[in-house]
Parts: C-alpha cells; sequence; structure tokens
C-alpha cells in the first residue's frame, strides 16, 4: 500500500473503506467528520499500516445505494474538518481576544448611549 497517499476509498454492498493519511489528517478531524455519517453510517476507525487510518463505513439500510454520494461527501467533510483544524490553531488566540474585548465591561456606557456613540 502506498502510505504517502492522501485519500482512497473502496465500497462494496453496504461496506465502504476509506484510507486516511495521518499526514494530511489529524485525528481530530477524522473523528469529527465520521460523526456527521452516524446517521447513514455504522463507523468503526482503525489504525492501519505506515502512517495511514482506516474509516470503515457499513451503511444503515436506506443508504445502500449511495456509497459514491457518501464518499465524495466525507471526502470534503474531512478537509472541512482539517481546516477547521488548522484555523483554530493559527488564529484561535485572536478569536479569543476580540471576544473578550467585545463583551469586556464598559465603563461609561451610559454615557456613550445618551450621547449616541
Amino acid at each position: 500500500m502506498d502510505t504517502n497517499l492522501e485519500f482512497k476509498a473502496s465500497a462494496s454492498n453496504k461496506m465502504i473503506t476509506v484510507i486516511l493519511s495521518k499526514t494530511f489528517y489529524e485525528k481530530g478531524a477524522i473523528f469529527q467528520s465520521a460523526y456527521r455519517f452516524t446517521d447513514r453510517c455504522h463507523i468503526d476507525i482503525k489504525p492501519s499500516e505506515g502512517d495511514t487510518v482506516t474509516v470503515f463505513f457499513t451503511l444503515k439500510e436506506d443508504y445502500f445505494g449511495d456509497a459514491e454520494h457518501l464518499i465524495n461527501d466525507f471526502r470534503n467533510e474531512v478537509i472541512d474538518q482539517q481546516l477547521r483544524l488548522d484555523l483554530e490553531k493559527r488564529y484561535g488566540r485572536l478569536r479569543e481576544l476580540i471576544y473578550e474585548h467585545a463583551f469586556s465591561p464598559i465603563s461609561n456606557l451610559d454615557e456613550r448611549i445618551n450621547d449616541g456613540r
């Protein structure tokens, strides 16, 4: 198996197997993405050979014919969740500071309201 792959998927009947590279996707992104599919699948996540993790989807009865669509949705979701984690690492503290400032007490609030500022 190529351990440098970013994403590899296969489907047979009710089972979908997706192999993800840990180089591209963190554990949190994989679990958050998988959780969003629990309404359509039963999911098992296991480490696999090399620097990969395998996500096993067993389709629930109502979704048997929808394997390709599900794989594509999962691909988009795992990218989205990884991007969210990356942005939080990069800008999370800035977001916290803006939030703290926005909700900090204003000592002259009454004066500012009456002045129209």
